[in-house]
């Protein structure tokens, strides 16, 4: 036998060996030649319909189990048949079964396909399941940066959720200024959180000058003086104020820089940096706050008012009391709740319409019998009173989910 031939055996020889050897849990690259027919027909399995799976349940089970075992050896052979087959149920499964691998393999697969790299316009099937099980198993939250480059609006925003608490720098405030800028409120209001939420109290100029900017632009946002939606108050215009709000009250070593850019911001923008001001413990934007709320022009900002008062709870004297009563009395804006559906009246007319809001219900309809009217902005009055009288004044805070059926009565349709 010449050396050639003797070289070649020995390959094939070892080719054999090493192809039947089973792959540890976590390694990669093994599992080879016979075993190739037993990953096949796993991955047949992981791609049977839901109605298959219930009848084949405990054969998934194994199945999972068997793949989840063999770590990094299953992760290529599964992208490439996620690649060759664009099988729905498979990627779902796929995308479960990577999180649960979770080595850094695993982790850029997920990656990935929350990129949708395999995808023309970068928006695969899946995109936003991978980055939701990318970001729990990460071990460092900044890399939570590299969903940012998605073209996939929700991938980016379950980006931006996952960097709140990363520090900053130039760098990362510069790029986040983009999102303060998109069209989706969404990305405004969580970009924005994700600033206010570092841990150091830095570069705090160029944060409050690029959360103005967005501030700015608000009103230009796509339907931004129309209806938040059916089953929340307020425009959405209003309500991307009001989390800003929530979110400049918490941001560190900002006091100064605040009051500096309130001093220049008219409108809107003014009004938001001073009643996060105010909930920040600051008295003196009180005055202008009470102008605000008795501003007949402004009573259809629902959000910001509720906010406005919320300062009061932190701020306020007895001497406020006469004021906050006379709002818990006579504020016109009303609430009624038909099941689901919040429509907002002021003086009998139904106020802040839109695409969003939900048919009116035709007088005779029967659910008028058993609607329920509230009056947000009087019941924030009145809490501000109780804390105030009562001497408990808590931190400032703002409730994204603000109790609506404070002093509810039941009435009949709107005139």
């Amino acid at each position: 036998m010449t050396r050639i031939h003797k070289i070649t055996s020995i390959v094939l020889l070892l080719s054999t060996i090493l192809g039947t050897i089973e792959a540890a849990p976590g390694k990669s690259n093994t599992r080879q030649s016979g075993n190739n027919i037993d990953l096949t027909r796993l991955l047949d399995i992981m791609s049977i319909s839901p109605y298959e799976e219930e009848m084949r349940r405990a054969e998934m089970d194994k199945t999972t189990t068997e793949l989840r075992a063999m770590g990094d050896g299953a992760i290529e052979p599964l992208m490439e048949e996620l690649r060759r087959s664009k099988n729905v149920y498979l990627r779902h499964r796929a995308v479960s079964l990577l999180q649960s691998i979770g080595t850094s393999k695993a982790r850029e697969s997920l990656l990935q396909i929350a990129l949708g790299q395999d995808s023309p316009k970068g928006i695969g099937f899946g995109s936003s399941w991978a980055a939701r099980n990318y970001v729990k198993i990460l071990k460092d939250k900044s890399d939570a940066k590299k969903l940012l480059t998605s073209n996939n609006t929700a991938v980016q925003d379950i980006g931006l959720h996952t960097l709140r608490g990363v520090s900053m720098d130039v760098d990362f405030l510069n790029q986040l200024e983009g999102f303060l800028q998109s069209n989706e409120y969404y990305l405004r209001a969580s970009a924005v959180e994700v600033i206010t939420a570092d841990p150091e109290a830095t570069l705090v100029k160029h944060k409050l000058s690029a959360i103005v900017g967005s501030l700015e632009t608000v009103e230009k946002l796509p339907k931004a003086r129309e209806k938040f939606q059916y089953d929340r108050l307020g425009t959405l215009a209003d309500n991307v104020y009001y989390r800003f709000i929530n979110s400049l009250s918490k941001m560190k070593g900002a006091d100064a820089c605040l009051r500096e850019e309130a001093n220049r911001a008219e409108g809107n923008v003014r009004l938001s940096l001073i009643i996060a001001l105010g909930h920040r413990g600051d008295v003196s934007v009180k005055k202008e706050l009470r102008r605000f709320l008795k501003d007949s022009k402004m009573r259809t900002m629902t959000m910001m008012r509720c906010s406005a008062l919320r300062t009061f709870e932190t701020t306020g004297t007895l001497d406020d009391l006469a004021f906050l009563q006379e709002i818990a009395q006579t504020d016109p804006l009303e609430v009624v709740d038909c099941g689901g559906p919040l429509f907002e009246m002021v003086d009998g007319k139904i106020v802040n319409t839109g695409e969003r809001m939900y048919p009116v219900p035709a007088k005779t309809d029967p659910r008028w019998s058993r609607v329920r009217r509230s009056y947000p902005v009087r019941s924030a009055a009145k809490r501000a009173m109780k804390l105030i009288g009562n001497r408990r004044i808590p931190p400032a805070s703002i409730n994204e989910n603000y109790n609506i059926h404070t002093d509810s009565k039941v009435t009949g349709p709107p005139s």
